[in-house]
Formats: C-alpha cells, structure tokens, sequence
C-alpha cells in the first residue's frame, strides 16, 4: 500500500497534536509542583541563551560549557528526587508500535524489510476498504469460517486451501489461477484471502469478470465523452483505479462473460498493468487451461502460464 486514505491520515494527525497538547499539560502540573526544577531550568536557559548571544557577537566565555555541565547535572538530580525521569518529558504517542505513523516495519525470514498497516489503524482501514473492494457482499466468507467437512474426501482440494490460507496469512499471496468444477470452493478459497488482506488494512478488490469488463467499458465511455456526470465519473474513475491498483485482486468466474470485441484487450490490460505495479491477482474459472487457450487465445493464456500459478480444485469423485 502507498498510501492512506485522508480519513486515516487526519486521524494520525489528531492523535499527534492530542499527544502533545498531553504532553504540555503534563510538563505544566511538573513545574507547578517542583518549584526546584523550574528554577534549575531557568539557570539553564539564562546561560544558553548567554553562550548564544556571545557567539553571535564572536565572542566566548570558556567558564559557561562546565557551568551547563554543572546545572545538566543538578537538573538530573533534582528530577531523580522529585521521582522523574527524562521520559516524562517526552511525547507519548497514541501507539508505541508505530509511533502514530500508522506504519510498522517487518522483516521476513530471508531479511527482507518491509512497511506495513500497524495494527493500529488497520481497524479504521478495514470498513473502508471491505466497503470498496466488494468484499463486504460476502459477510460469511471468511478462512475461519470454512466448514471442515467441506474437503472431506477431497485432499487435493483440501491442500489447495491450506496453501492459500498459508499463503495469504503471510501476505505472501502469490497470482493463481484457481481453477476447477462449480461449488468446489475456489470463490470461497479467493475471496477469504481477500478479506485477510482488507481487515489487515491492505487494499483488496472481489469482482466477476463480468462486472469487469462493464466496468472498463463504463471507463472507455467516461474518457472519450465530452461531458459526464461528475459524481458517476468519480466513482467509476475510483472503482477502476482500484481495479488495478489494490495489492489484492480477485477476478471471480473467468469466462462467464459475454465475449465483446474488447474482452481480450480488456483482460490483456488489467493483467499487465498490474503485473507491472507488482501487484496479485487470484483468477477463479470453471474452465481448464485448454478452454481458456481457446477462449482468450494465446497472449492472455501466456500470461497466465508463465506468470501464475496453476491451481486444479476438484471436485468430489463418482
């Protein structure tokens, strides 16, 4: 994710400002209470403020360095009387994870470091991004909702889903294709991953290749006309941009769709766009591989062979 939304980061910059408004009124009750301290601290800036005035008049007084030295000392004793220490006069943010940048670094296991949602804000992002992404239409779909006896009998099928599950709560997903009969558990198996990644503040999208395809042709009408409504321009605009651009995308039942003079070029474009954004993509067809060769023809089909990964979901034998 690059960035975050304007909701999350006024947020962050609220809990900043109260963070220090705390921090103001906490230094306040410090010094109505320790006298001591403020007087210490008023020799301290008096002699900085000396020592400043000096050097801009190039001049020195080699006596005011071990003079601070002395007071910086007496301060440190006075706060350890009085019970405190420099901490008290730090701002404490709202999360000391993420420091309220609303951002954690990760290292994986080869030591790879990279920037994630902190936990911290991923519950403001989620809403939002399970709203926008569609993933909010499939309220049950969820890895720990699965029933375990949907893969009794189908270990192939069964070991599909662990890999993605794997796979997913790692943030490691990789572009598959999840290929196989109806009602095996290949939406089921995509969308959970989806939801994973929006619920741990990650954009991610669940649309049918059908929508798709209106959705892109909405947008081709959108650029090459003279006048749009703006709120219809805004939203297509945004649905296609997430369409593209979320980390996660799941295109639901490939090849369903009504064939159009664009479905090739249109498939071709989301495919590449984000193949070159380095962001994945979960495919879900009741085709095989063969049809959709057929289908699409050779450029989508290379494609899919050499940039995902194959996964057969079968059905239950005989």
């Amino acid at each position: 994710m690059s960035g975050m939304n304007d909701d999350v980061q006024n947020i962050l910059e609220n809990r900043k400002i109260h963070s220090e408004i705390r921090l103001r009124e906490h230094v306040a009750r410090i010094r109505e209470q320790f006298p001591e301290l403020v007087a210490v601290e008023k020799e301290i800036a008096a002699l900085t403020e000396a020592q400043m005035l000096l050097s801009l008049d190039g001049k020195t007084d080699e006596t005011i360095a071990p003079r601070l030295q002395g007071l910086d000392k007496k301060r440190e004793e006075v706060l350890r009387s009085c019970g405190l220490t420099q901490e008290d006069f730090q701002v404490k943010p709202f999360c000391e994870l993420c420091k309220d940048t609303g951002w954690i670094t990760v290292t994986s296991e080869s030591g790879k470091e990279s920037r994630m949602p902190c936990r911290c804000i991923c519950g403001i992002l989620a809403p939002t991004y399970l709203e926008q992404g569609g993933i909010d239409r499939y309220p049950e779909v969820a890895f720990d909702k699965a029933n375990e006896k949907f893969f009794e009998g189908r270990q192939a099928a069964g070991n599909v889903f662990l890999a993605v599950k794997t796979l997913t709560e790692k943030l490691k997903i990789t572009n598959m294709v999840l290929f196989g009969p109806s009602c095996t558990g290949k939406t089921f198996m995509a969308v959970s991953a989806a939801r994973y990644y929006a619920e741990h503040g990650i954009p991610a999208m669940v649309i049918r290749m059908a929508d798709a395809q209106e959705l892109m042709m909405e947008y081709r009408k959108i650029v090459q006309s003279f006048y749009t409504v703006p709120d219809k321009e805004k939203a297509v605009t945004s649905k296609r941009n997430l369409l593209v651009e979320a980390e996660l995308l799941v295109l639901d039942d490939l090849g369903v769709e009504v064939k159009t003079p664009n479905s090739e070029a249109d498939l071709l474009y989301i495919l590449d766009t984000r193949a070159q954004m380095g962001k994945k993509t979960i495919i879900t067809t009741n085709y095989d591989l063969a049809s959709l060769k057929e289908r699409y023809g050779g450029r989508v089909y290379e494609r899919l062979s050499h940039s995902f990964k194959m996964y057969m979901v079968p059905g239950r034998e005989g």
